[in-house]
Parts: structure tokens; C-alpha cells; sequence
């Protein structure tokens, strides 16, 4: 959001509204409702120090029984205060590898917010995500990428061997040019560096300073 958009909408009656003491309470005790019952959970199955979700965010590390029961939840409890996407964001703390279909089959759900979706991806680029190939590559041709697609960029380089992965990032170099030109930064063969500069040659759109250090990490990495 630009400053000239956000400070607009500090100044919208609706906002400040939803930021009056009376509904930044009652939102609070509302999403306390929707967790409740993942808490009880989480005190049965020997965590009575989380008091809530976002103390989870917190945590220093995360065994595999908690990520368990956060993989549980995720398809369970509500996201109308976003307690949702907290357990989705949590789960990228896990070190233990875990299957994607709770995930995928949330973010492909025409219910799912943008946020949510966003959350997603990270988690799925962020963590140890089993079974994630298929899917991960059909988004890749998917007629319409928004924005809470961009970190499956980086789910593509982790998931797939370097030539697989340049091949299908190089799709999604028009849709997402600044993600895609990271990442072939890191992974890039001589081929990848002549089709950045080639883009970056015609690059009209904002960010090219951005493709130009990728350009410059990736002829450093090359030597």
C-alpha cells in the first residue's frame, strides 16, 4: 500500500471505526471464541503455556506433534479474524516435513482471502512440504498468478532441480519479474543470465534496478 493510500484510509471514518476501543475489543474477544476449542487442544496435547495462536509465532522452534495438530486445525477453524492464516503462518516454523493437501486444497478455495493465500505460499516455500510437485507446477500455466501467488516463486527453486525449476520460473518472469530474477540469481546457469539480460534490456515496468543486482549476483555466482 502507498503512503498517500494508507494515510487516506487512516483518515476514512470506516477505519477509524474499526480501530475504536470498543472494536479492537470485541474483535479480540471474538477471534479468543474461534480459538478456544484449537487451545483445549493444544492443553490436552501438553502445550498449556499457548494462550492463543499468535503466541505461536514466537516460538523458537517447533516439534512435530505441534505442527501435527496445527495441520489438524488449519482446515477446521475460522478465518474471520484470521486465526487461520496464523496457524497457516506458524506452520513454516515446523522442521518436520508434512503433506500439502490441507494447504493446497485451502488455497485453491474460492473462500480463502488474498492474505490467506499469501500465508500459504510462504509456508509452502518456507517449510518441508511433501507431495507438492503436481500442484506446484500446474499454477505455473494457471491462466490468472496475483500477487499471493509471487512466493510460490521460490517454492518452484526449493522443490525442483535447478533446470526444471529455471524452465518453469522463466514463465513467470512477466507476471512476477522481481521474485523471478531472485531467484535465478541463486540458481542460474550461463542460459538463465542471457534470458535476465535480455529481459532486463526490454524491462519497462518498476523494479529494474532490483533485476539488475539479480543480474549482478548471478554473474558473480557464474564467476
Amino acid at each position: 500500500m502507498k503512503r498517500n493510500d494508507l494515510l487516506n484510509k487512516i483518515k476514512s471514518s470506516d477505519y477509524l471505526e474499526s480501530m475504536s476501543p470498543e472494536n479492537v475489543k470485541k474483535r479480540a474477544e471474538e477471534r479468543r471464541l474461534i480459538e478456544a476449542p484449537f487451545i483445549e487442544d493444544l492443553r490436552r496435547n501438553g502445550y498449556p503455556e499457548i494462550e492463543n495462536a499468535s503466541e505461536i509465532l514466537g516460538l523458537r522452534k517447533m516439534d512435530k506433534k505441534l505442527s501435527t495438530l496445527l495441520i489438524k486445525w488449519i482446515p477446521e477453524i475460522s478465518d474471520a479474524q484470521h486465526s487461520q492464516e496464523t496457524l497457516v503462518r506458524a506452520l513454516a516454523l515446523s522442521k518436520s516435513s508434512f503433506d500439502g493437501k490441507a494447504l493446497t486444497e485451502l488455497f485453491d478455495s474460492n473462500k480463502s482471502s488474498y492474505l490467506l493465500k499469501w500465508a500459504i505460499a510462504n509456508t509452502i516455500a518456507s517449510a518441508k512440504v511433501e507431495n507438492i510437485e503436481d500442484w506446484l507446477e500446474k499454477k505455473t500455466f494457471a491462466f490468472r498468478l496475483g500477487k499471493e501467488h509471487e512466493m510460490l516463486v521460490y517454492a518452484i527453486m526449493k522443490y525442483f532441480n535447478p533446470e526444471k525449476a529455471s524452465a518453469l520460473l522463466k514463465k513467470l518472469f512477466d507476471t512476477f519479474p522481481l521474485q523471478v530474477s531472485d531467484a535465478l540469481s541463486k540458481i542460474g546457469t550461463h542460459s538463465d543470465l542471457v534470458f535476465l539480460e535480455n529481459k532486463f534490456f526490454n524491462y519497462l515496468g518498476e523494479g529494474k534496478s532490483e533485476i539488475k543486482g539479480a543480474l549482478k549476483k548471478l554473474k558473480k555466482k557464474l564467476g
